[in-house]
Formats: structure tokens, C-alpha cells, sequence
């Protein structure tokens, strides 16, 4: 491959990967970063069924157009991983902490993330596209702060991710993150399921 980025997060004591991209941005991954080479063998115990026949004739090609597709495979599920718990082992001391912005008007505040040409923040905090995420993040609120009067902040408790509020206008991630059930955490996976069942049953006609 050629030059890849990827973030290691931290969450309630985990290691994660958030995300592959193509550089520090998080641009998405595109087939042109894999170079592939080499050869794929696809072998039958039985040699006799008409599957198994039209395999070693056409093993070669089959290798081939795999080889050709392998850059497009990658990039493809390089691209939709989003939050892969990796293991255990990360020390609380890396837990997530930051402050949050006064606004002087709430709409500014829950205004989508936006930065002008110099890189300074123009927009708000933490709506908007997230580049980890690969996906926009709504539903981030903000309240009245109690850091800066006559002013707005986010709402600790509304940011992605599981926060509460260390002190005023500083957020922490949680010790414990909730356990869900892994719905959605890879939507190619149930399609790759399924290919891998129909080449297994292919082998009986």
C-alpha cells in the first residue's frame, strides 16, 4: 500500500481503530493506494463434481481477475471500518478529555464543524462530518455555559461517544462504555456471508 493513516482511539480501557484514510484528513481510501501481484489457488476435494471441473479450467483467470480485484476489495473494507475494537489494555490515563467552546449564540454552537482556509474554526464544535466516524454527527446540543456568561456550550452529555462532565466546560469520556450488540458495526460482512455460503453450496452441482 502507499501511505495509509490510521487512528487509534482509546474507550473505556480499549484500543480501537476509528478509521483508515488516505492521509491525515481522513480521506477516504481509493484502490489507486494497494498495488496487488501474485496468484490465487481455489483447490476441490472432489474433483469430479461439474463444478470442481470447470474450476481447474478456469483457474487461471479466476486467479487473475482476483489478483486485479484485490485493491478494490481493500479499499472497500478498508473504507467502512469505523470504531474495530482491536483489545484491551489501554490505561485509563488516555482517556479522552477536552473543553468545549463558548458561543455567543446557540445556533452558532449547533452549527456544523467548518474551518476557512487558514484552518480557523468558523463553524461549530461538533456537529457536522466527523472524520473518524466517516459519517455526520447530529444531534449534538448546547446550554447556556458556565464558564462564560451570556454565552453557549456543548452539552457534555450529547457528544458522540459516551461523556459527562469533569468540570465545568471540560468533558471526559466514560470509564465504562455501554455494550451493544455489534448491529451494523460492519454492514459488508452479512453480503460477504452469504457470497461465501452460495460458493459452498456451488460445489454440489
Amino acid at each position: 500500500f502507499k501511505t495509509l493513516g490510521a487512528e487509534i482511539e482509546c474507550h473505556g480501557g480499549w484500543f480501537y481503530l476509528g478509521g483508515v484514510g488516505q492521509d491525515a484528513e481522513g480521506t477516504p481510501v481509493t484502490p489507486e493506494r494497494f498495488v496487488a501481484s501474485g496468484e490465487v489457488n481455489v483447490q476441490c476435494e472432489s474433483s469430479w463434481s461439474a463444478f470442481c471441473m470447470a474450476l481447474e479450467l478456469g483457474n487461471k483467470h479466476l486467479s487473475d481477475e482476483v489478483i486485479k480485484l484485490l485493491p478494490k476489495i481493500l479499499a472497500g473494507w478498508l473504507g467502512g471500518v469505523s470504531q474495530l475494537m482491536l483489545g484491551a489494555g489501554c490505561p485509563g490515563a488516555l482517556h479522552n478529555t477536552l473543553s468545549v467552546m463558548p458561543y455567543r449564540e446557540k445556533e452558532c454552537c449547533e452549527g456544523s464543524f467548518s474551518t476557512d482556509r487558514w484552518g480557523c474554526l468558523v463553524g461549530g464544535q461538533f456537529n457536522g462530518w466527523h472524520r473518524s466516524l466517516r459519517q455526520e454527527v447530529k444531534g449534538v446540543s448546547c446550554e447556556p455555559s458556565k464558564t462564560d456568561p451570556h454565552h453557549w456550550s456543548a452539552k457534555c452529555s450529547s457528544l458522540p461517544g459516551t461523556y459527562t462532565e469533569l468540570t465545568p466546560g471540560v468533558c471526559r469520556e466514560a470509564d465504562h462504555m455501554p455494550v451493544g450488540n455489534c448491529s451494523g458495526c460492519n454492514a459488508g460482512w452479512p453480503r460477504t456471508l452469504r457470497g461465501l455460503h452460495r460458493f459452498c453450496m456451488a460445489d454440489w452441482f
